[in-house]
């Protein structure tokens, strides 16, 4: 009986995602083609200032 009752627990707990089946969400055109990084500006550098950042970005820019 346990293991019917965590069946039907589970079932149950599924139907939200079963019922989504497509999105309308619509992007920007400009995101298309757009890669967004996420920086921990702290971490990045001894000084962890923006400034220290700014500097590195021509190195991003080369992964394009």
């Amino acid at each position: 009986m346990k293991k019917l009752t965590t069946l039907a627990l589970l079932s149950l707990l599924s139907l939200p995602v079963l019922a989504q089946t497509s999105s309308t969400v619509k992007h920007p055109a400009w995101s298309k083609n757009t890669a967004i990084y996420e920086a921990n500006i702290r971490q990045h550098s001894p000084e962890g200032s923006f400034k220290r950042f700014q500097d590195y970005l021509p190195e991003l820019k080369k992964w394009e």
